[in-house]
């Protein structure tokens, strides 16, 4: 059964709502047990063609859980409940529901039904299992509800020393209440309907994310649990143990979601980071990363600096946890908006591990990290003292790749003469594919959970056909100090669903083909991707396609692009500069008489740049034999695109092209690619010369 749709949901809300004085006759109230023993009274049940709902809020309550609805807000309707540690959410109308972020797949949906004059929200039995971490089932033979539970995890289960932090901040005013991090998948969230998009998700990578139960001071939730709105006094407290050895992990918060309010009053997706991560590299610098590992760390996640210390001094006070390794989290002041009505905002968290040294034991920690999640409340509400909004580590390190420049371009000559005798080669040009969190709150960009340890670079979108094969190449940015690990993953452009995400240790030494020099070699990579297997190659990624209606694929002519990662200079300890880079690239193959140009080294062309160097202006002089159609691209060292003086424009003889330098270009020296294809011929030109600007 596919998702009934947001405009499905509301209609049916809007029925029972005109029904609600109506008793519905397939409510019934139904006598249960838990564990075998009769409870005193009943519980509402419905009954759809065999399949049956209980009423959400009275289960919940009777079993020790509780239930939190939703506010109804931007048309979002639903519910979540909690059961120790188990969190789950559901929205009305929908036929997924999740608990621990995981998929439940639900008939009949969650829906409200009207009875005896309210409107009652239910949800199917075997949702209600997952939301209890048990069994509930309704047995025909006595006509009654049967639930089997366990007793809840409690705080301190995964970490004990979380509990005396507990009971010692209960015991300063606070009231806390415990949330969880479970491992998420955002193809998986997008496809049931709660998200826009697939958060350009980094294919492979695991994400969890924070679940959070609504402040004690909010009777109803905003949205999902994996996203929270936040009082100002309040604090969030992760503690326990990092993860197991790997290359990379880190811990962030972000404003996931904002209203803006000009010209029109519009709830926008945002997804942006509130500055630095604490990463492995950054963290406790008084130690080696190498004794980052399986340790004991606090992180407090706070606007107000009072609750955040006074936080602190519990845990010194009742753990063992040295102060070198407690951290602050904080959510700017000045930029988040706290509270819990239509106007403020929703933040999120998230924490990323990649890369384990012992896959067995990295999948374990993901299933079930060793970590404890406190929502930590001032029984009174305080005014806070917010912190100072830290500055933002610097990307620039001082040290570029451009030593290497000379190589790439051989490199990408070699590339295009390799195939072009069988395939119209196209170059999919790069540039930075995300901006950083600030400029994208300021800007109302969706920049799909971005973390300032990593630069994200992109191809410009192409149409992937059954028979198209993409050659991702460039610069192994682990050779060169410039990244602790890289990967490269295809996007369904649409919906920034990736698959692949082809690590730097898959296509390490791939390029040694290329170059007589194996230490040469060993800079650069290359790496395809493709719709079928390509007999005798063995680095290549088959891209499926998308015939279950899951997202877990691209269809063939599905418009896509590459997308590439940088994570964490080796000298700043957040990601590369990008002035800093060379730009990784993409080449489209298609087979012969598909409509696209071959790539070649030659043509009956010649071609200068005046002056050079050049101020305000610069006129490309071109000479051709016979008529060409010309495309010039001028780009910056690191591949990011300036310019397009001609876009395939028709040269026929002599003729000079101009370009108005754009206005506040840094001073330097650019790169200008020419492609030139002679009419009647199918080998295009490529070549490449510098122009000066100063």
């Amino acid at each position: 059964m596919k998702k009934i749709t947001l405009l499905m949901a509301i209609l049916i809300t809007a029925l029972i709502s005109i029904s609600s004085e109506a008793q519905n006759p397939l409510v019934f109230k139904c006598p249960f047990k838990i564990n075998g023993i009769q409870h005193a009274d009943s519980v509402l049940c419905f009954n759809e063609n065999g399949y049956y709902s209980a009423e959400v809020k009275h289960l919940m309550e009777a079993t020790g859980g509780k239930f939190f609805p939703f506010a109804d807000l931007f048309e979002i309707h639903g519910f979540a409940t909690q059961y120790g540690k188990i969190i789950a959410f559901a929205r009305n109308g929908y036929d997924t529901g999740f608990y621990k972020s995981i998929v439940v797949k639900m008939f009949p949906p969650a829906q409200k039904i009207a009875y005896a004059g309210s409107l009652l929200q239910f949800a199917p039995l075997n949702f209600l299992s997952k939301a209890l971490g048990d069994t509930v089932y309704f047995d025909n033979g006595s006509g009654s509800l049967q639930i089997q539970i366990h007793p809840p995890d409690t705080i301190g289960c995964l970490y004990q020393p979380a509990d005396a932090v507990a009971k010692n901040l209960v015991q300063n005013g606070y009231i806390v209440n415990q949330g969880s991090i479970n491992l998420t998948s955002a193809i998986n969230i997008c496809n049931a309907g709660y998200s826009i998009n697939c958060q350009g998700n980094n294919a492979g990578f695991p994400y969890l994310v924070m679940n959070t139960p609504p402040s004690p001071a909010f009777d109803t939730l905003n949205n999902m649990t994996i996203v929270f709105n936040l009082q100002s006094d309040e604090a969030i407290l992760l503690i326990g143990k990092t993860p197991p050895k790997c290359k990379y992990f880190s811990y962030r918060s972000y404003l996931a979601g904002r209203v803006y309010t000009m010209p029109d009053v519009t709830l926008k997706k945002i997804y942006a980071s509130l500055g630095d991560t604490k990463n492995l590299y950054s963290m406790n610098k008084s130690v080696p990363a190498s004794a980052m590992f399986e340790r004991n760390f606090a992180l407090i996640c706070a606007a107000d600096s009072n609750i955040a210390a006074k936080t602190k001094q519990l845990i010194l006070q009742n753990t063992s946890i040295p102060e070198s390794d407690i951290y602050f989290d904080i959510i700017p002041g000045d930029i988040f908006k706290f509270g819990n009505a239509p106007k403020d905002d929703w933040g999120s968290f998230l924490h990323r591990a990649s890369v384990f040294e012992n896959e067995s034991a990295g999948q374990a920690y993901i299933n079930n990290p060793t970590l404890e999640v406190l929502r930590i409340t001032p029984s009174s509400p305080v005014t806070p003292s917010f912190f100072h909004t830290p500055k933002l580590t610097s990307r620039n390190s001082g040290i570029d790749e451009y030593f290497l420049n000379e190589d790439f371009e051989y490199l990408e000559k070699t590339l295009f003469n390799e195939y072009d005798s069988s395939y119209s080669v196209s170059l999919l040009h790069p540039s930075v594919w995300l901006v950083e969190g600030y400029e994208a709150i300021q800007e109302e960009k969706d920049v799909l959970g971005e973390v300032r340890d990593a630069l994200y670079m992109r191809t410009e979108a192409f149409n992937f056909n059954k028979d198209d094969i993409v050659v991702a190449y460039g610069v192994n940015h682990t050779k060169t100090g410039k990244a602790v690990y890289t990967d490269v993953s295809c996007y369904r452009d649409s919906l920034f669903a990736g698959f692949g995400g082809i690590e730097d240790s898959r296509y390490a030494k791939t390029a040694r083909k290329y170059f007589s020099d194996t230490t040469t070699a060993d800079y650069f990579f290359t790496y395809k991707f493709a719709r079928s297997p390509l007999p005798g190659d063995t680095n290549v990624f088959v891209v499926p396609q998308d015939t279950a209606h899951n997202m877990m694929g691209i269809n063939y002519g599905d418009k896509s692009f590459l997308g590439f990662r940088a994570y964490i200079d080796t000298l700043t300890h957040v990601g590369p500069s990008p002035e800093e880079l060379i730009y990784d690239r993409g080449l489209l193959l298609r087979p012969k008489g598909s409509g696209f140009a071959d790539l070649g080294t030659s043509a009956d062309i010649d071609w200068s740049v005046n002056p050079n160097p050049a101020h305000d202006v610069a006129v490309f002089e071109i000479n051709v034999k016979n008529p060409t159609n010309v495309t010039i691209i001028v780009s910056n060292l690191s591949g990011q695109l300036i310019g397009r003086p001609a876009n395939n424009r028709l040269v026929n003889g002599s003729e000079n092209i101009t370009w108005n330098i754009p206005e506040g270009l840094p001073k330097g020296v650019y790169t200008v690619r020419l492609y030139a294809l002679e009419q009647g011929r199918q080998q295009l030109f490529c070549t490449t010369k510098k122009i000066i600007v100063g």
